[in-house]
């Protein structure tokens, strides 16, 4: 009988919140593309691996960012 071995790559999440004071619509897609391309390129100025992969998470209205009335 052989032994049996599962093997799969590691793959850690991590969830970050932020804040973002803009006066342009956050949730349009070119904005929050232009924001997470920004993300990216501090991670990687960190030591960050280049196949780290980043995404958005939307809400179940299909909103990212809400604004916070203060």
């Amino acid at each position: 009988m052989m032994p049996f071995f599962c093997l799969s790559d590691f793959t850690k999440e991590q969830i970050m919140r932020m804040k973002v004071k803009s006066n342009q619509d956050v949730n349009d897609p070119a904005v929050k593309a232009a924001i997470l391309q920004k993300i990216k390129q501090k991670l990687k100025e960190h030591g960050i691996a280049d196949n780290t992969t980043m995404k958005w998470r939307e809400q179940p209205d299909g909103m990212v960012f809400h604004k916070i009335i203060m």
